[in-house]
This record gives C-alpha cells, sequence and structure tokens, in this order.
C-alpha cells in the first residue's frame, strides 16, 4: 500500500508542478492583459501589430473593381504645395489663394472625378486673390466636380468664398498619444451627432460604397510599400526602407521607416510647369480618379508617423483610408475586437496565450514530448537545419515564427482586422514568467520534509 501511495504521489507531482505553472502563466497573462498596470501590454501590442504591418506591407491586394477602379488599383492621387513649391513660385507663408486657384485649375484640367482638398480655409486672410479661387471653385460646378474641403467641425465654418461652392467634411487625425503613431482612421465623427467623416463621404458619394453606412467607427489602416517604377521616386527624393532583411538591423525610431508614400504624388511644381513627359504621367495619374490636394511645411504641424513612414504629411492618411475602403471594404478593417465574457480580454490574445504557454510547459516537462522531438533531431542530418528547428522553438524563434505565419496567412488567405491586432509580443514575452516559477518551486522544493 506504501508503494502505491508513494507511486500515485511521485505521478501527481510530476503533473502538479507543470499545472501550476501554467495556471500561473495564464492568471498573470489575463490579469496584465485587462488592467495592464505598466503599459506593457498596450506597447507589445502596437509593436506586434507594427511588425505585421511592415511584413505585409509587400503584399497589398488588388481591387476588385468599381468606379474608382483603375487597373487593379484604386484610383486616387495626392497633390502636394511643399516649402520648395513656395520658393519655386516666390510665394509667401501661407500662400496666397490665387496659387490655391492655379493648382486647382490644373488639376481640373485633367479631369479628375471628384477633388477632396485637405486645407482647412477658415481663417479671414486679406487676400484679394480670394476672387480667383472662388471663381476656379464656380468652375469645378460648372463641370459637374465635385469638391470637398476639410473642417474641423460645424462650429469653425470654411469662410463663406469657400464653404458655399464645396461639401464641407470634417478630417479626423487619430494618433496614438503613447508613441505619436497613426494606425486608425474614424469613419464616422461620434456621438451626439455622428456624421461620416471626410474619406467614407467621398467613397459614398464617388465611388459608390457606404450605401448604408460603413457600419464601423474606425478602421485599421493597411499601409503598402512604394510600388517600383513609382513617380514619387523622381518627383519626392524620398528614402526607401532598405530591403529584408537588412531593415531588421535599422533603427526603429528613424531608418527603420521610409518617407515614401505609396499614393501618387504630384508636387505642386511639377503639376503647374511639367515636361512633355510628365505631363503625360499627370494626366494617367489624374484623370478619372479622386485627388486630394495638400500642403507639407515645416513648422506647420500637419505630419503624422505610421508603422511605415516617418513625417508623412497627413493628406496621405486621407489617400490611404480610401484606397483601403475601395480594396478591401470596411467590413475587412473594421476596428473591432471579440472579447472574453466575464475576463473581459482580447478572445485571440487569450487563445494565443494558452496555445504558447501549454507549447512551452510541454517541451519543458513532458517525457512524450522529449522524445518526440529527440527523434525528430536524430532524423534531420543537417547541422544547419537542427539549428534552425531549435531557434524556432525559442522565444525568439516562436516569435519571428508567429509575424511570419501571421503575415502568411493575412496576405494569401485575407486580412481580418482581429487577426492583425493579436498581441503575439505580449504572448511569447510573457513566457519568461515559465522560468521564474520554476525557480521558484525548486526553491520551494528544498525546505520540503519530504524531499
Amino acid at each position: 500500500m506504501s508503494t502505491s501511495r508513494a507511486a500515485w504521489r511521485m505521478r501527481l507531482g510530476a503533473v502538479w508542478r507543470p499545472f501550476m505553472s501554467y495556471l500561473l502563466f495564464l492568471a498573470g497573462g489575463v490579469v496584465l492583459l485587462r488592467m495592464d498596470p505598466f503599459g506593457f501590454t498596450r506597447l507589445t501590442k502596437f509593436y506586434s501589430q507594427d511588425l505585421l504591418a511592415v511584413a505585409m506591407a509587400g503584399c497589398y491586394p488588388d481591387a476588385a473593381g468599381g468606379p474608382c477602379v483603375k487597373n487593379g488599383r484604386a484610383q486616387a492621387a495626392v497633390v502636394l504645395v511643399r516649402d520648395p513649391d513656395l520658393a519655386a513660385f516666390d510665394e509667401p507663408w501661407p500662400p496666397r489663394y490665387g496659387l490655391h486657384a492655379r493648382v486647382l485649375k490644373a488639376i481640373r484640367a485633367n479631369k479628375p472625378k471628384a477633388v477632396v482638398i485637405d486645407i482647412v480655409f477658415e481663417d479671414k486672410r486679406d487676400d484679394p486673390t480670394i476672387a480667383a479661387l472662388a471663381a476656379e471653385l464656380d468652375r469645378y460646378r460648372a463641370e459637374g466636380i465635385p469638391v470637398y474641403a476639410a473642417t474641423f467641425g460645424p462650429d469653425r465654418p470654411l469662410r463663406a468664398e469657400v464653404g458655399e461652392r464645396v461639401t464641407p467634411v470634417q478630417v479626423p487625425k487619430t494618433i496614438d498619444p503613447l508613441d505619436r503613431v497613426t494606425r486608425f482612421y474614424d469613419l464616422t465623427t461620434g456621438a451626439p451627432d455622428s456624421q461620416l467623416t471626410a474619406v467614407p463621404t467621398v467613397f459614398r458619394d464617388v465611388c459608390g460604397g457606404c450605401r448604408d453606412g460603413c457600419d464601423a467607427g474606425a478602421i485599421r489602416l493597411y499601409w503598402s510599400n512604394l510600388p517600383e517604377k513609382s513617380w514619387n521616386d523622381r518627383w519626392l527624393n524620398c528614402r526607401r526602407r532598405p530591403p529584408f532583411p537588412w531593415w531588421i538591423f535599422q533603427d526603429r525610431g528613424s531608418d527603420f521607416r521610409e518617407s515614401c508614400p505609396s499614393t501618387p504624388t504630384i508636387p505642386a511644381r511639377i503639376l503647374l510647369e511639367p515636361t512633355e513627359a510628365e505631363d503625360a504621367a499627370i494626366e494617367d495619374l489624374l484623370a478619372g480618379g479622386v485627388v486630394f490636394y495638400g500642403a507639407y511645411f515645416h513648422g506647420a504641424a500637419d505630419a503624422m508617423n505610421t508603422p511605415l513612414h516617418n513625417e508623412l504629411p497627413a493628406v496621405f492618411l486621407h489617400s490611404v483610408a480610401l484606397d483601403n475602403l475601395i480594396t478591401l471594404g470596411p467590413k475587412a478593417l473594421s476596428h473591432s475586437e471579440p472579447t472574453v465574457p466575464l475576463l473581459g480580454v482580447s478572445l485571440p490574445d487569450c487563445v494565443l496565450l494558452a496555445l504558447i504557454g501549454a507549447f512551452f510547459v510541454l517541451r519543458r516537462t513532458s517525457r512524450r514530448f522529449a522524445s518526440v522531438w529527440e527523434g525528430l533531431m536524430r532524423r534531420v542530418h543537417s547541422r544547419l537545419a537542427r539549428v534552425v528547428l531549435i531557434a524556432l522553438g525559442s522565444q525568439i524563434g516562436m516569435l519571428v515564427l508567429l509575424a511570419g505565419v501571421a503575415a502568411f496567412v493575412a496576405c494569401h488567405i485575407g486580412a481580418a482586422e482581429w487577426f492583425l491586432g493579436v498581441n503575439f509580443l505580449f504572448v511569447v514575452t510573457w513566457t519568461e514568467v515559465l522560468d521564474i516559477t520554476e525557480k521558484l518551486f525548486d526553491a520551494a522544493d528544498e525546505f520540503d520534509p519530504h524531499g
């Protein structure tokens, strides 16, 4: 009897330690996911999303079709006024209304489907060239080209010469206060008088989408790499991120991000004084598409960081959001996350926590797992392959593997917003607690009178 009791106690002890380690791992992980007392959960979630955004940027899908699609891509372009453009035309800052009239006239000559002005004309300056801008907006109306103009809200109306000739739309710009990165686009203005913001309004009126509302408060933006042979390389003199794997070794705060937007972009100087080759390219980019007209001046505080870019003019927030709605639709990127009842934590995060925790506990304690692993390693004759397998079983390897699998699934099967939001960096990092619990159990066993 004593022998069987001892054997039973040994089996119970063999199961008890791994089971308690797993419970502590799950309980601690859920508490951190739910309460985030040190801000660690939020940071790792954002960095997980940014890592996926970078990995997926090279596989942006083609658009299925529609009134705002051309050659498989959304017909959206940006015309940008910058400091070099002001210098080229001897313009002050802020530029005179007459310059905006010239730029809008050049855009109209290329017959766009619609124009969105991401410059807020609410200040009343003593500038007689406002008449030229009003006259140009009248020509747009006469030719049936809708013009939407940015506003900060109903309580801040545009000056009458502009506001009476355009459709005012509110422009959201949601920047995370923790790391100053823009990841989402608000589709509505929110309570109490909820209305569509700039991009979904254009998407509904011009592209035929969101007829019954977009059914989403916000979408997660899906940024893409600059296509090869883009005019942006020549016109913007921007910086590309080094190709994989070299970007892994870049400084994440600066060199890691590029400054090249994926949306075709035409500087105002090129638009107004193009060469013959540039004129043909401009017509191809603007004709029949939605054109965003914006500005970027040093010191104007109208720039943003994204998971891919540093100091990107905010007008690209709207052009990318429209591209996302046209290409993927609002439902695919709707920002909503299923949660576990009672616990109040993300369901994808909780499932991943349980799976990764179980894997690491079994790897450390299961004899069967160890036997299978040993048999696998013996069948692999290449030393390099064995090193790769061992590395993939580590925490860093698991992180790379999860990011790679997630990016592959999102690229080749389809992107889902909740899938892009999985906090795999936190889950893998939290496996460190398993080492801590093992050391705690070992320390406690030193004082076990039956040990």
